[in-house]
């Protein structure tokens, strides 16, 4: 294997926005400190201490209405499908980060929390709605096949409805890895599925994210990139600031713009500052990725 570094001229120019509850659960809070960063595509995932996908139709037009009143496009609804038990499994990891935003369901919700997804994503405009892959078992290759089934499934069912599956990489799943998230879409071959690449819960996993995990991914299935960066204490996470953590933001963001990566960049900040105030800690990250937008250099293998 060898490596070269190429500095280069920005060729794109990436589409920047964040997770909305990052910035607060309030959207008459997050909405204008994301467009005065710049930031407007959204993803929804929790309004006060609910999940999107429990909102009413009027609520989650009313949630539209505030953002696009700003400029921000919802490009994402955060649903919580399949992270829950696998059926017929006892044994669960307890892997780190097992976060349910608001919103834990079983497997035989999943179905009606399908159509709900679907429903509300049609409500905000969002073009893709974000899935998962169970909670994790010790051997996850064991319910691969069973994982990969659920997921065309689900994109069988996006199709008709004209929406696309993302499916993220996350600590706590078993899709948990870059390879692992390449591995899966290539099992289910389905246009209507596609990445949700989040790099520091790939750290996290276990695989660096640059440039073995950009390396692993299928670009062409590359939709979708949320964006935190985290420390390694004692085998668990510990969220930072963007740019203060292990995870090779720069080399990453450098290469999305030189290959034109088209998706967007969501910023999920996770950390709460020095101070415990998630809004200015999430403000201070949205400023340290425009800066690695304006200055970055691309990185090949």
């Amino acid at each position: 294997m060898f490596q070269r570094l190429i500095t280069m001229q920005n060729t794109s120019k990436l589409i920047l926005g964040a997770i909305t509850d990052e910035f607060s659960p309030d959207l008459n809070v997050a909405a204008p400190a994301m467009a005065a960063l710049g930031l407007y595509s959204g993803e929804l995932r929790l309004l006060g201490n609910r999940n999107a996908v429990e909102l009413s139709v009027a609520e989650l037009r009313e949630a539209k209405r505030i953002l696009s009143g700003h400029g921000i496009e919802i490009a994402v609804l955060a649903a919580p499908l399949l992270k829950c038990e696998c059926p017929g499994i006892d044994d669960i990891e307890n892997a780190p980060g097992r976060d349910v935003f608001g919103s834990a369901y079983s497997f035989a919700d999943q179905e009606d929390l399908a159509v709900r997804s679907f429903e509300a994503a049609h409500a905000t405009g969002a073009r893709m709605v974000r899935v998962f892959s169970f909670w994790r078992v010790p051997e996850p290759a064991a319910i691969f096949d069973r994982i990969a089934a659920e997921l065309r499934a689900l994109a069988e069912a996006a199709e008709r409805w004209g929406l696309i599956i993302g499916l993220e990489n996350e600590q706590a799943c078993n899709v948990g890895t870059s390879t692992d998230a390449a591995k899966m879409v290539a099992a289910v071959d389905h246009p209507n599925l596609q990445i949700v690449w989040d790099p520091a819960n790939s750290h996290v996993s276990g695989q660096p994210a640059f440039p073995e995990g950009y390396q692993s991914l299928p670009l062409a299935k590359l939709a979708h990139i949320h964006v935190k960066d985290c420390r390694m204490v004692a085998g668990a996470p510990v969220w930072c600031r963007l740019g203060d953590g292990e995870v090779e933001w720069r080399q990453i963001v450098g290469a999305l713009q030189t290959q034109g990566f088209a998706g967007r960049v969501h910023l999920e900040t996770h950390c709460r500052g020095a101070n415990g105030d998630k809004l200015e800690a999430s403000r201070e990250c949205a400023t340290v990725l425009h800066d690695m937008e304006a200055s970055a250099h691309a990185t090949f293998l």
